[in-house]
Order: structure tokens, then sequence, then C-alpha cells
């Protein structure tokens, strides 16, 4: 008796398993290591952001789309130049920062881009958005470009 063809897409998968080796190892940090930097970031004053590379900065958008209600009325901008820094000195004032946007005003569901009204400063390699009071920001965006 001979067999029928199977029909297209209904073929069973094999149930051969391969071992595979992992070329990404992932570290789930734990909670106290997590309280840490939460604790750092927030608490401490502000959001700080390490850019990619030394930047002379040209522009920032601050964006608080979707945010209807629970928007900061007001943020400033403050940048340093601290390449290798650790999070804890950014943290604890051992790294001078400077304010790059005296506190501006913002708006519900908006875009703001500031270009004119930031101060200069010639390299930066991170930042930090302070907030007042507490609300949604959506998004924050810096442009520039990379200084030697």
């Amino acid at each position: 008796m001979e067999e029928e063809p199977a029909q297209p897409g209904s073929e069973r998968r094999s149930s051969q398993r391969f071992t595979t080796r992992s070329l990404v190892e992932v570290r789930i940090p734990t909670w106290t290591a997590l309280q840490a930097v939460y604790t750092v970031n927030l608490s401490l004053g502000g959001m700080r952001l390490s850019l990619g590379a030394r930047t002379a900065i040209q522009k920032i958008a601050v964006e608080t789309e979707h945010y209807k209600g629970n928007y900061p009325d007001r943020c400033s901008i403050d940048a340093c130049e601290a390449a290798g820094a650790l999070v804890e000195d950014l943290a604890t004032g051992r790294v001078a920062w400077t304010e790059i946007l005296p506190a501006a005003k913002l708006q519900a569901d908006a875009i703001r881009v500031f270009k004119s009204e930031l101060k200069r400063f010639a390299s930066a390699t991170h930042i930090r958005l302070n907030i007042y009071p507490d609300g949604g920001i959506s998004r924050l965006r810096v442009f520039g470009r990379t200084v030697e």
C-alpha cells in the first residue's frame, strides 16, 4: 500500500534539537545595583545622559508629546566635559556642571526646540536635564557635531 504525498504545509517539523552556543552573555543586575542606579539618577537632581562622543551642542529638543496633564512646567539643562567619569562622580558634585539652558517654559503635548537660548559650551560628554516640578518627558534629543 502506497502512502499519499503530504499536503503542502502539513509536514511535521523534526523533533531533533540542536545544541547552540550563545554569542551574547546577558547579565541581569541585582536589585541592589538597580536601586543604586535609580537613586543616583533620580533622587540627586535630574537625569544624566552620557553623549556618544565629545560634542559641541548646537540644538536640543525637549518633547512632552502625549503628556497633556502631567508635564513639567519648566526645564533647565547642564553640561560637563568628564570623559571616563563614574556615575557617582557625576551625581555627587565631583564634576563641575555648567548651565547651558536656563529654566525655560514647556508646554503640554509639544516639542520645544532650543537653539538660540543655549549658552556656548566648548564641548560636552554628559548632559543633565532638570525638570520643575516633576512630570512627563517623552523624548530628549541633543544635536551637535563631534569635537576631536
